[in-house]
Formats: C-alpha cells, sequence, structure tokens
C-alpha cells in the first residue's frame, strides 16, 4: 500500500515525539532528588583571634534534613583550598538521624598571615551505599603570632613576696609595639602587677618582674595577660596560665656565739658597744638550734671580742633583724644585723663584751618574714674575764733617812683594769714621804704595763719589809692588793735590786754575790760532765 508522504512524516514525527519522551523520563528518575537531604550550617574557628604558628580549631556543624527518607553515617568532615589541598579532616564522626544536626571540631594551624578563602566539606553515606556531600566556603584572617611568655620556676610561700621572672619575646616577622605584662589571681595579691615593653624587633627577647604575694598557703594559678598592637594597628591579648604552689610560712631565726680572732675583735666592720651601752655575748643558738660555746680562752676571748652569727633556718626572707640587750631591766642600744637574709642565709657581726659587767643579761632578737614580727629571747649569765695587777722589777735605794722604791705596775690578766693607784703602806719602821707618797698609773690593758715611783721614810736597823698596797677597779668593783718587797739596809744603800715582790709575804734573804759566783762555777762544771757523760755513751 501506498503512504502519502504527509503521513509518513506525521509517524516519524510521532514516534521521535516518544522516544524524547522516554529519555525524559529516564533522565528525571536519574536525577531524581537524593534520599538524604545534607548541608553544612554552621563553620566558626572558637577564638576570637587566629594566629600564625598557634593551632585553630574550627567548629563545623553538619545537619541532616527532616525530608530525607533514610539515617546516614558522617564519614568525614574536611577544611580544603579553594583548589581542593586538604588542611585538616575529622573521620567516622557517627551517625545523623533524618532532622538531626552534629557539631565537629577540626583542628588546624596556619603558617602565613592574611586572609584566607576555605571550604568546608562533610561526606555521609546512606543506608543503600550512597554517599552525599555538603560543601559551605569559609573565610578566615589570620594574624601574627603573640609574644611567647616563659616564667621561671616559682617557688613562694604565703604572706612573703614573690617575684615572677618573664621572658617576652617576638616570635614574628613584624615588630609588636605597646606590649603591655599584668598579672591576676585569686589568691594574689600584686605588689608590681604591670610591666611594659615600648616594642619588640622580630625576634627580640625582653626580660620583665613583677612581684606578688600569696595570701594563704594553697595550689593556685596565676594568670599573665600579654595585651599588645600589631604592625597592622590591631590590639590583641594572649593570657599565659601559671601553676604554682604557695607553701606554709615557716619563720626559724638561730643567733650563735663564737670568741671572735683578734682581727674580728678590732674589725670595723663589726659591731662596738661602749661600756654604757655595751652588749653582751650570746651563748648557744636562739630559734631552735641548741648549742653551748667552749669555755676555752685565747687572746681575742681576753680582749672582749665575740662574733654574732645569725643564720635563718626558715623559708622565708628574714628581715630588720635586731638584737637589743637588756641589763638589769636596763634596755641598752640595739645592734642592727644586716640583711634581709634568705632561707638558709647567715649575717655575722662583732660586740665587744670587755666593759660590760658580769651578771645577766637578757638579749631580744626580733625580725620580720613576711607580713608578721617575731621575736627570740635568750638569758644569758656573763662572766668577763676581769683584770689583775702584779708589781715586777722592783728597786730600792737609801740616801740618809729616805728611801726611793721604783718598779713596774702590770695587768697579766684578760680584762682592763682602771683607776690604779700605788702607795706605800705606813708602818712602825716605814711611812710614806715626799715627794711621792702614792703614784697614780692610771688604766692598764691586758697585757700592759706601766712604771712607777714611790718615796718614804725608812728606819733602817729595824725595818724588814717595805709594804706595797695597789688600789684598781675592775668590772665595776674596787679591788685592793698587797705587796711585801724584802728589805735589806745594807743592800739598799749600796742600790742592789730585790728584783721581784710577793703578795702578802716577806721575801727571803738575798745571796751574797761571792756564793753567786760560786754557784755559777758548779754549774758550769756540771754541764761539762753531763755532756762528756753523753758524748761517751
Amino acid at each position: 500500500m501506498r503512504v502519502c508522504p504527509l503521513q509518513y512524516l506525521m509517524r516519524r514525527l510521532v514516534l521521535l515525539a516518544v522516544l524524547v519522551l522516554f529519555a525524559t523520563s529516564a533522565i528525571a528518575v536519574a536525577t531524581a532528588v537524593p534520599d538524604a537531604r545534607l548541608t553544612v550550617t554552621e563553620a566558626t574557628p572558637t577564638t576570637e583571634t587566629v594566629v600564625t604558628g598557634e593551632p585553630t580549631t574550627i567548629d563545623v556543624t553538619v545537619a541532616l534534613d527532616g525530608a530525607s527518607q533514610t539515617a546516614v553515617e558522617l564519614d568525614s568532615v574536611r577544611i580544603e583550598t579553594t583548589d581542593g589541598d586538604e588542611l585538616a579532616s575529622a573521620d567516622s564522626l557517627g551517625s545523623l538521624s533524618p532532622g538531626g544536626s552534629l557539631t565537629v571540631p577540626v583542628t588546624t594551624t596556619f603558617e602565613e598571615s592574611g586572609e584566607r578563602s576555605l571550604r568546608v566539606v562533610a561526606e555521609t553515606t546512606d543506608e543503600d551505599g550512597d554517599t552525599t556531600t555538603a560543601t559551605r566556603p569559609l573565610s578566615i584572617v589570620v594574624e601574627q603570632a603573640p609574644p611567647l611568655v616563659d616564667v621561671d620556676p616559682v617557688e613562694t610561700v604565703a604572706g612573703t613576696e614573690t617575684t615572677l621572672a618573664l621572658n617576652v619575646s617576638n616570635p614574628t616577622n613584624e615588630p609588636l609595639r605597646n606590649v603591655v605584662l599584668s598579672v591576676s589571681g585569686a589568691n594574689l595579691e600584686a605588689v608590681t602587677d604591670q610591666r611594659s615593653i615600648a616594642s619588640l624587633a622580630p625576634g627580640e627577647t625582653a626580660e620583665r618582674s613583677m612581684t606578688v604575694v600569696p595570701r594563704s598557703a594553697s595550689n593556685e594559678t596565676a594568670q599573665i595577660s600579654v595585651t599588645y598592637t600589631t604592625s597592622s594597628g590591631a590590639t590583641a591579648t594572649v593570657d599565659r596560665p601559671v601553676d604554682y604552689t604557695a607553701e606554709p610560712l615557716v619563720a626559724d631565726l638561730g643567733v650563735s656565739a663564737a670568741v671572735a680572732s683578734s682581727d674580728e675583735a678590732t674589725s670595723n666592720d663589726g659591731v662596738s658597744v661602749s661600756p654604757d651601752g655595751g652588749i653582751a655575748g650570746l651563748d648557744g643558738l636562739l630559734g631552735g638550734q641548741g648549742g653551748n660555746n667552749d669555755d676555752d680562752t685565747d687572746e681575742s676571748e681576753s680582749m672582749g671580742g665575740v662574733r654574732l652569727t645569725v643564720t635563718n633556718f626558715g623559708n622565708a626572707p628574714a628581715e630588720a633583724v635586731v638584737v637589743t640587750p637588756t641589763v638589769d631591766g636596763e634596755e641598752l642600744p640595739r645592734v642592727t644585723v644586716q640583711g634581709p637574709l634568705a632561707p638558709g642565709e647567715s649575717a655575722t657581726t662583732t660586740v665587744d663584751l670587755s666593759r660590760v659587767p658580769a651578771g645577766t643579761v637578757q638579749f631580744n632578737t626580733t625580725y620580720e618574714t613576711g607580713d608578721r614580727s617575731h621575736e627570740t629571747v635568750l638569758q644569758y649569765d656573763h662572766r668577763p674575764d676581769a683584770g689583775d695587777v702584779t708589781l715586777t722589777g722592783a728597786d730600792i735605794q737609801r740616801s740618809e733617812d729616805t728611801l726611793t722604791l721604783t718598779g713596774n705596775l702590770g695587768n697579766p690578766a684578760g680584762g682592763t683594769v682602771s683607776g690604779v693607784v700605788v702607795t706605800i703602806n705606813e708602818t712602825e719602821h716605814v711611812a710614806p714621804t715626799y715627794p711621792q707618797r702614792d703614784y697614780f698609773v692610771g688604766t692598764l690593758e691586758p697585757g700592759e704595763f706601766a712604771p712607777f715611783d714611790l718615796t718614804a721614810t725608812v728606819d733602817g736597823a729595824n725595818a724588814t719589809t717595805v709594804p706595797v698596797e695597789v688600789t684598781f677597779r675592775v668590772d665595776g668593783e674596787t679591788r685592793t692588793e698587797q705587796f711585801a718587797l724584802p728589805y735589806d739596809d745594807a743592800h739598799a744603800r749600796g742600790g742592789a735590786s730585790d728584783g721581784g715582790a710577793s703578795r702578802g709575804a716577806v721575801f727571803g734573804s738575798s745571796i751574797p754575790v761571792a756564793g753567786l759566783a760560786v754557784i755559777s762555777i758548779l754549774g758550769a762544771v756540771l754541764i761539762g760532765v753531763t755532756a762528756i757523760v753523753y758524748r761517751r755513751q
């Protein structure tokens, strides 16, 4: 049958329309809306300022629309550059039900400053194994890194000043200006709570210190804040926490005394106190560490010098250390010890005991640790080495009825004697007379001597001794010593010397010169014989 061309054309058009309709339906089925409708609703950095070199966390919130037909597994959340380079990711994050959401922290680090254009990519898998991807653009401004703050280890005691040593450095390639350091804490009282640095060049480090006082013993955290201005003019603040432990305050000051050397006894570096305001020595330790001094006596002890040593056995610096001596309720001038004394540190000074009378001396040692004052008391039994006198080198000569006595008066003991007066006591056969009835010697220091001259009338035929009396003051008391010099009228007229005196006793008679010569010869012979016997042996 012959078909009309027009009919043929119509048939072809209908067939083509059917084919087009079928193809369109197939495409519609292939591109239908998926069962899981996924979105990234939010991407926000957790810190207000993002800086170079510091970890930055971005909280990414992924949500599954309530119209979704199936739950999904959140496989990963990534942060990428616009070129697709991955900066950080988080994987295997859990499941999402229709209408639910999940916030995922993703951490990355930026090495360069400036504005960064990024994107967040989230991927899920549904129950049928189909994957769904959602993206969201992310724009971040990265600032230069803040100053680095290093704090030296902190050892502190409650109630005492503590120094925080800070090292502040600039890790960036641009200068930082107006750097201000401050410190705060719940248990801290800031004495010096702020320090400033005008500018920090790239790579530069500056040292600063701040002083704080912990109010009580505890484990606490101090907050060090650094505010600074960048090269672009932006102002930022970074906080640096510092953990510390404040120990309980222990106040323990020990004071000891020892015999000073002769150099120390006369040194101007020590503390020398006058007799009307003197300080005695300290025997043993004050403040918990007991001990006694040796009773040995040497030259420095006889000179009255005592080395006073103060040691801090506590755990806080001891300041304003003052020793106040008291005698019979009368407070004498105070002695200050150089300080402050750090824990374990000692300081010494020298005191003079030579003019302090014997008896009980009370020493009050006061000092301060932290915000508290402390005192230690010692009762000390002061027994100084008293001075004495002796008569040597006496020589008696007689002219007519006048006797002339010359000699030396010495002080062999360790203390000073004063007000020394020498006189001849009047007896039945001897009486002092002018021009030298008595002789005022004055003061004799330990080991010192002084000459004297006395005149008297004498009954040469009957006198056998010349009595001499010495009056002096020592240790606040007046004492008298008696000396009896043997008298031989014949020798006195000839000018011979007796050479010494005895206390309370008469010297024996003198040995004649001839007798002395015989004794000398016999002694020489004896020495020679002894030498010969020794050589033969």
